[in-house]
């Protein structure tokens, strides 16, 4: 197939984009859970849309055999940004949003590297995030994305916070803790009169910090205490 000039979609906001990818989630048979997954993975990637073009929602590069654009990109090497060339990657385009969301779960699905990363999908799992990096570093292969894990993780979580609050999702622990009332919430859930209390609880670093160490104990210390 030849270099096409993609369609540059246009959103009034974030949350017409997420309502938007959420639905078309949906529609390729996701329950609502992963569909708001999707769509945080989308708007982490195109920044709610801003960065849309030809509907490629995940970043999706591909070879001549199907319609393709291109555009200059950054990757970060040992967590350092570096920039490409417009030249340097053909990118897929597709005709519909339908057709973007489709073509990331396609991908999701049929490459091994992504096997752990699409199960946790379909059980609407946050660890998606992590697996779309982990995983295939496990593999001695390239990630979805070159960011620092820990960073992409928060930083996906914060999107789905907002995306499950817009579409009326239950708001999944790892994204609750993204934000200051939700962490104070979940401290309230659990019994804990403050953030060194549970700590001490559940054998973190007494710091009163909420760092990576915290947010993940309590991740785990809310799903356990919601599974009973």
């Amino acid at each position: 197939m030849p270099e096409v000039i993609p369609k540059i979609p246009r959103w009034r906001g974030s949350r017409h984009f997420a309502e938007d990818v959420f639905g078309a989630a949906l529609s390729a048979g996701l329950e609502p859970g992963s569909a708001a997954i999707l769509t945080a993975h989308a708007s982490l990637e195109t920044g709610w849309g801003e960065e849309a073009r030809g509907f490629n929602l995940f970043g999706i590069k591909t070879s001549s055999s199907q319609p393709y654009y291109h555009a200059a990109t950054f990757e970060y090497e040992d967590g350092v940004r570096v920039e490409l060339p417009p030249g340097a990657t053909k990118w897929r385009a597709f005709e519909t949003l339908d057709e973007g969301v489709k073509g990331g779960m396609d991908l999701l699905a049929n490459m091994a590297r992504y096997r752990g990363a699409y199960r946790a999908l379909l059980h609407g799992d946050p660890q998606y995030f992590a697996e779309l990096h982990q995983a295939p570093a496990r593999q001695g292969k390239p990630g979805w994305y070159t960011a620092p894990v820990a960073v992409y993780y928060y930083a996906s979580c914060g999107r789905l916070r907002e995306i499950c609050e817009w579409t009326g999702v239950m708001v999944p622990p790892a994204a609750q803790l993204t934000s200051a009332e939700g962490r104070q919430n979940a401290l309230g859930e659990l019994g804990y009169r403050t953030l060194r209390e549970a700590q001490r609880e559940l054998g973190a670093s007494v710091d009163g910090i909420w760092g990576p160490e915290s947010w993940t104990v309590l991740t785990y210390e809310l799903i356990e205490h919601r599974s009973c």
